[in-house]
């Protein structure tokens, strides 16, 4: 296995999408992550006119064919408003932990991105175990074979209903049956959350869990600091900076 760490980077030149992701990039080399291994998406690429779609797979998803072929294994996260926590190598472990799913993704309580998703909820009434709190897949973050995630985004892209919102092409993928990710309702690995993580001897802790890639969906963003008001925090709470 030759993991690859991705996240999106749509800005003009690799020097600012550094400067802008510098906590995600400090937590990579923090947890032991080689910089070659760490790889930014969608640089040179246009933020302000495309949408959510766009962005995710679309970008993404040309990205993840023409890395180098070496890589087997792709760990996706949000990188303006994320981090890792812990090293990589105990994510490996996690992720063997799970049998080694073509797919484990991070889930939620809500259906992101979307600003209409807690309306449109009711259209997968019976596709999720509501006994389970994070029952939703969240498209910020997720672990897989790359040949199995470059699969599912192609198929994504060729879904009967189109919208400006990635989050919809991972819940109607989900409803016609064919896309079931592992989710890590448990936060084995991942933690999305809109409030302030607990935090204790520098790990962010959930219940019993230890996760390693956390990340603070929702909230304000800033058109220049994004959510730096929320990242230098949490980062300095980890021992990342």
């Amino acid at each position: 296995m030759k993991l690859a760490v991705l996240t999106c980077a749509i800005y003009p030149t690799r020097t600012e999408a550094e400067q802008k992701l510098r906590f995600f990039m400090a937590s990579c080399a923090k947890a032991g992550v080689e910089r070659e291994d760490v790889h930014l998406y969608g640089i040179g690429r246009d933020f302000h006119r495309t949408d959510w779609r766009t962005k995710k797979l679309i970008y993404q998803l040309d990205y993840l064919k023409e890395m180098p072929t070496d890589y087997t294994h792709i760990l996706y996260s949000d990188g303006g408003d994320a981090v890792l926590c812990g090293h990589i190598n105990e994510v490996i472990h996690k992720y063997h932990a799970f049998r080694s799913p073509s797919m484990i993704c991070s889930a939620a309580p809500f259906i992101a991105n979307g600003q209409d998703a807690f309306w449109q909820t009711w259209q997968y009434d019976g596709c999720f175990d509501n006994s389970i709190t994070n029952r939703y897949p969240h498209v910020g973050g997720y672990i897989a074979e790359r040949d199995y995630v470059t699969g599912a985004f192609e198929r994504m892209l060729k879904l009967p209903r189109q919208t400006w919102d990635d989050c919809w092409n991972w819940m109607d993928a989900w409803k016609e049956g064919w896309f079931r990710p592992v989710l890590d309702s448990n936060c084995e690995i991942f933690f999305v959350t809109d409030t302030e993580p607990v935090i204790k001897d520098s790990r962010v802790v959930v219940g019993e869990s230890r996760p390693n890639v956390i990340h603070l969906s929702g909230g304000y963003a800033d058109q220049v600091t994004w959510k730096d008001y929320k990242m230098e925090p949490l980062a300095r709470s980890l021992g990342i900076l």
